[in-house]
């Protein structure tokens, strides 16, 4: 046997640099192709995403709108101009709220309870799609977030005390996450606006006499 190796020493190492090349190229392709298999299953994903924003903004459109519709009359019915004034916002992965609403409004919103309910439910179902990600932010936003922003305002006096406690979580959250990008595209805007002002306006030296 050692007169074997020692015979064909040569051809065997050569056999064991080989065998080593060949177990290198494999491991290549096989990370590549866990690469391509991760990959594909991001864009997958991501195509999911969209499609489920679509469902969601159609839903919303279809489902949601006309139960707000719904809710707004009955509120009317009762006498309902506001329900308080409220103020939410998103910071370090926590909502922060005050609320102010008068004592009066409690009796007149028990009197809409069911199509309240009824018309947070829905949102809710809507809502929570984007606050778990299963629904892509961004073309959801585009589609209805200022809607969805105005339709949740007026109603958060009462959402934010029931979130509180646990219910309607996620219509607080995606308001609060949606109006502070709302704002954000508000002020950049304004700021365009005042910089294309500031641009136009030229400045006007008066000589000093004598020189």
């Amino acid at each position: 046997m050692l007169a074997f190796f020692l015979q064909y020493r040569a051809e065997i190492e050569i056999l064991y640099f080989l065998a080593g090349i060949v177990v290198a190229i494999a491991a290549s392709v096989g990370l590549y192709q866990l690469v391509l298999t991760k990959r594909a299953a991001q864009a997958n994903a991501k195509s999911e995403a969209f499609r489920i924003a679509a469902q969601q903004c159609e839903f919303y459109l279809t489902r949601v709108i006309p139960l707000m519709n719904e809710l707004d009359a009955a509120a009317k019915a009762q006498g309902i101009i506001s329900f308080g004034e409220a103020h939410v916002e998103f910071r370090g992965g926590k909502l922060h709220a005050r609320v102010k609403q008068p004592a009066e409004i409690t009796d007149k919103c028990i009197a809409i309870a069911e199509p309240f309910t009824i018309a947070m439910n829905a949102l809710e179902a809507f809502a929570v799609h984007f606050t778990t990600g299963v629904a892509a932010d961004i073309p959801g936003f585009s589609c209805i977030g200022r809607t969805y922003c105005r339709n949740v305002e007026k109603l958060l006096p009462e959402l934010i005390p029931l979130a509180k406690s646990g219910f309607y979580t996620n219509i607080v959250k995606l308001y609060a996450i949606w109006h502070a990008r709302n704002e954000k595209a508000r002020i950049e805007q304004q700021k365009i606006i005042l910089d294309r002002r500031n641009n136009d306006i030229k400045d006007v030296e008066i000589k000093t006499v004598g020189l």
